[in-house]
This record gives structure tokens, C-alpha cells and sequence, in this order.
């Protein structure tokens, strides 16, 4: 479903009750790789592949502030994308998100979903 704003739309993506606390799950929203990362506070999102290697972030898991790649062990900040431990170079674009009535949604701009690579 589309939720039409000013410069982009808002897309639900799942069921808040998809991913448990602590948990990852890969999604695909307009044809892009979006990870949601679940954390005691909040839901978030980022580009679903690394920007090292492209490997799926949602094989990786959740060290403390972090999201780590499983693939290399490159480790980003759950609040900003930026990387905190390489090989990455590149931060994760990280998207914004919200729960309305018991459903995870994340904004996607009209120029799409960015991605670092």
C-alpha cells in the first residue's frame, strides 16, 4: 500500500509482529534489498547488502549498537549506517521508518531507495 506525501510515499513493509526483538529480516520494497532491524527501542532500516561485498545484511546479526555483516565481520552504527569496523568503506544508507496501527512502513523517497555501493 501507497501512502502518497510531498516528495515520496510511504510503503508498509510487514507486520510488526515479523520480526522479534533482536532479530533481522531481509524485505523488498520497490525491487531494492531493505533489511529491518528490530531493537528493544525501535524498528529501523538500511540497504539490505553490505557495501562491502553485497552480501545480504540479514545474515549478519546485532552486536550491541551495531549491525554486522556475516560475511567480513564489517560493523555499522544502528543509529547513523556509518561504518564502525571494516573492510566496508561505505556507510549503509538507512531509511526512515514507522509503525501505524500494528504495521512496519519505511519512506521512500520519489528519486527511490539509495543505496552506497
Amino acid at each position: 500500500m501507497k501512502n502518497e506525501v510531498s516528495g515520496g510515499a510511504w510503503r508498509q513493509i510487514g507486520d510488526a509482529t515479523s520480526v522479534p526483538i533482536g532479530q533481522l529480516r531481509q524485505v523488498e520494497v520497490d525491487g531494492a534489498a531493505v533489511v529491518l532491524v528490530h531493537t528493544e527501542r525501535e524498528y529501523l532500516a538500511f540497504q539490505g547488502l553490505c557495501s562491502h561485498e553485497a552480501y545480504p545484511m540479514a545474515d549478519g546479526f546485532l552486536e550491541q549498537t551495531r549491525l554486522v555483516c556475516a560475511l567480513h565481520g564489517s560493523s555499522f552504527d544502528l543509529m547513523t549506517g556509518q561504518v564502525g569496523l571494516g573492510p566496508a568503506e561505505r556507510p549503509l544508507a538507512k531509511y526512515e521508518v514507522r509503525l501505524r496501527r500494528g504495521l512496519i512502513e519505511i519512506f521512500v523517497p520519489e528519486i527511490g531507495l539509495s543505496f552506497n555501493e
